[in-house]
């Protein structure tokens, strides 16, 4: 009545923010605010890149730069105990690779990249990194990594997991720079070969 709309464009409006996390509906007892954060305001982003079909390039691009920021800040905020689960992360890899088992390689890599986004201690830069990561997780379709690709990837968690360990912020930025348009490459080679 107040804002002359129907009970119809209310009943929309509320399954939009359910949707959107924003409410919970619940049969027979009501509408319910959730709590918000940071994320459920990033999510409309999904689904925005997705109907709108962005191509790998910019999403990678986006990536580049979180990714970057969050190896800087994780080399300047790590903590020894951070420091252990990373290598403990890169030995779990290292056994994926030398079995070649690209699903748990590919598994222990989210991992490894989550984890350094919580290292950096930046809310906002790990918010976006899980955007990030959704995005290509329904943008494209897991295939399986090639050898080339597993032994490539490992190199340069190595490397970054060094930086880091020193506390070289510069370095360490630099190193998941090289890392993440290794991964760019790597995935455009293979959506050619799909494409064949």
């Amino acid at each position: 009545e107040s804002f002359g709309v129907s009970r119809v464009t209310v009943r929309e409006s509320f399954k939009k923010l359910n949707s959107l996390g924003v409410v919970t509906i619940r049969q027979g007892e009501g509408t319910f605010v959730n709590r918000i954060g940071l994320d459920t305001m990033v999510k409309p982003l999904l689904s925005a890149v997705v109907l709108d079909r962005l191509n790998v390039n910019q999403i990678y691009d986006a990536r580049l730069f979180v990714e970057v920021g969050n190896a800087r800040l994780a080399a300047r905020n790590r903590t020894d105990e951070e420091l252990a689960t990373l290598k403990e992360m890169v030995e779990q890899m290292t056994i994926a690779k030398d079995n070649y088992n690209s699903d748990a390689f590919s598994e222990l890599d989210a991992d490894f990249h989550e984890f350094i986004g919580r290292t950096s201690r930046n809310y906002i830069l790990l918010t976006m990194y899980t955007t990030v990561k959704d995005i290509l997780n329904s943008y494209i379709k897991r295939t399986n990594l090639s050898r080339e690709a597993v032994e490539g990837s490992l190199k340069h968690h190595i490397k970054i997991v060094r930086f880091i360990e020193e506390r070289n912020e510069v370095a360490a930025g630099l190193a998941m720079e090289e890392h993440v348009e290794f991964a760019k490459q790597r995935l455009l080679e293979q959506l050619e070969l799909a494409r064949k």
